[in-house]
């Protein structure tokens, strides 16, 4: 069943997507005394276009937070005709 796809599709993106955010890549940032921020602390000056940079750069531009909303939103999409028919069926 296709509902079934895009549930499970959408929770693999949330998933991806919160990750980073959970290790703190914020919209502000680096978080305080997160994952990343030790990390950041670990590696000293952080290069320009390496992976950390780029990683703080998608959380402040907002990136993870935005795909995280697009893989929730396609979870009710999936979720919508399943409901739809335990009332209407």
């Amino acid at each position: 069943m296709v509902a079934n796809e895009i549930i499970v599709a959408g929770a693999v993106v949330t998933a991806v997507a919160v990750t980073p955010i959970a290790l703190g890549f914020g919209v502000v940032g680096v978080g305080a005394a997160t994952t990343a921020a030790a990390i950041q602390s670990s590696i000293g000056c952080v290069q320009a276009g390496s992976l950390f940079a780029t990683m703080t750069s998608l959380g402040m531009k907002g990136a993870f937070v935005k795909t995280a909303l697009a893989g929730s939103g396609s979870m009710i999409v999936g979720v919508v005709p399943k409901i739809k028919g335990l009332f209407w069926g």
